[in-house]
């Protein structure tokens, strides 16, 4: 076996530093690494086309952090449309996957959660509907609302709704069914004050 002499061991040393500058460097030699990189697996990044890359949390960041559908459908105006005596709604989001959720609930424990993702919004509607299916479920289209939309029905009642407007998945679950006409209104109502 052959002996590892100094002199070797600092070609060694200089040839992976080398290796390391360049993958780090920008094409031009004046961009930084983040201004320069890009992902080569499905969806995790894009070019932006202007030199530089872009990764897809800044690329589907469609909604802003402070996005809170408490606020935008206070309890008063769910109870409204539903018919249901809804006095909580407890804000339940998660940001970092711009999923931003209202858990809204009764005294006589109806509850609803309403939810509106910005994140691969897409794919998540076509996993919600991938998911009831492969279980059994039969989803419902929902037409006259959103560019897509459908609805499912256990037992003659509504048990989740999930609106896609573009790059944006509204969905409604819980305890509480609405009907179509009542999902119709709440979700062009969130739709309308996303903005």
């Amino acid at each position: 076996m052959p002996r590892l002499t100094p002199a070797f061991a600092l070609a060694l040393a200089v040839a992976g530093l080398a290796s390391l500058a360049a993958c780090s460097s920008s094409p031009s030699g004046t961009g930084t690494p983040s201004q320069t990189t890009t992902h080569s697996t499905g969806s995790a990044g894009h070019s932006s086309g202007s030199g530089g890359s872009t990764d897809s949390s800044s690329l589907d960041a469609h909604l802003p952090a402070s996005t809170n559908v408490c606020s935008m459908l206070p309890a008063a105006t769910v109870a409204g449309v539903t018919g249901t005596a809804f006095t909580k709604a407890a804000t339940q989001s998660t940001p970092s996957y711009e999923l931003y959720a209202c858990n809204y609930t009764s005294a006589k424990f109806d509850q609803l959660d309403v939810s509106v993702l910005g994140l691969d919004a897409a794919p998540g509607y076509d996993n919600d509907l991938q998911s009831f299916t492969s279980t059994g479920v039969k989803p419902r289209n929902l037409a006259g609302i959103g560019d897509k939309a459908f609805y499912t029905s256990i037992a003659g009642a509504i048990g989740q709704v999930d609106v896609l407007y573009g790059d944006v998945l509204i969905t409604f679950s819980g305890w509480t069914s609405l009907s179509v006409s009542q999902a119709r209104t709440l979700a062009a109502d969130v739709h309308g004050k996303l903005g």
